[in-house]
This record gives structure tokens, sequence and C-alpha cells, in this order.
């Protein structure tokens, strides 16, 4: 379940959402569970989730960059025929596409990182409040 928990927070680190599944998580977890080796858990499971969706991004826009960087050179092979004005022109249209398309895979590979960068702060607010609640526990004791 911590797995599965940590690839929801990687997908979607919106903290109201994370603050309610981390509260019925734990809830569900057995009386002395412990609660800082399931969050490394999560942490992990986050971190690795994240990490593969970053890396599948890298991979589709270094595609994309071969894809444009053969057109290119296609092109300015077509530019130096006289006949073909035509091939040309399809030949810059397609290298816009691939130009919108990188465009959009860095978008994306922004994103990613975005929600990267969301998720391990989500994390650390968890933990954040975990140690204020003990910190608390410890001070109502004294």
């Amino acid at each position: 379940m911590a797995r599965q928990f940590g690839q929801r927070l990687a997908n979607n680190p919106s903290y109201s959402h994370v603050d309610a599944d981390w509260r019925e998580f734990i809830r569900r977890q057995p009386r002395h569970t412990n609660i800082n080796a399931l969050l490394a858990i999560v942490r992990e499971e986050a971190a690795r989730t994240n990490d593969r969706n970053i890396q599948t991004i890298r991979s589709r826009g270094a595609q994309a960059n071969q894809r444009k960087a053969a057109t290119q050179r296609e092109l300015a092979h077509v530019r130096q025929q006289p006949a073909s004005p035509d091939k040309a022109r399809n030949l810059e249209k397609r290298l816009s596409q691939e130009s919108e398309m990188s465009q959009q895979l860095q978008l994306q590979l922004q994103q990613a990182t975005d929600r990267q960068t969301k998720a391990m702060q989500t994390l650390s607010n968890i933990l954040k409040k975990m140690s204020d609640t003990a910190s608390a526990i410890i001070q109502n004791l004294k």
C-alpha cells in the first residue's frame, strides 16, 4: 500500500488530496506500524515513479529531436535541388510540426519536474506535521 500511495503522490501531488489520503492511509495501518519507515517507502516510490516519468519524456524528446534533425538535413538537401518546391514545402510543414512536438515535450518535462518538486515538498510537510505533533504530545506530558 505504501508503494501505491507513493505512485499516487508522484502523479498527483495536490496537497489537500495527499493530506486526506495520508490520514486515511495511516488510519488503516496496524497500531504499532513504524510511520517513518512507511514514509520512507512512500518517498522512495514517489521518487522512482517521478524519475521514470521524467526519463520517458526525455527519451521521447531525444527521439523527436533526432526526427527533427533528419528532417532539417533532408530539407537542406531538397532546397539544393531546383525542381522540388512542393517537397520543400511539405518538409517545412513537417519540420514545423516536429518543432511543436519538441516544445510540447519540453513543457511536459517541466510539468513532470514541477510534480516531482511538489511531491517532495508535500512529503516534507507531512514530516513537519508529524514532528510538530510529536513535540506537542511531549510538551503536554511535561
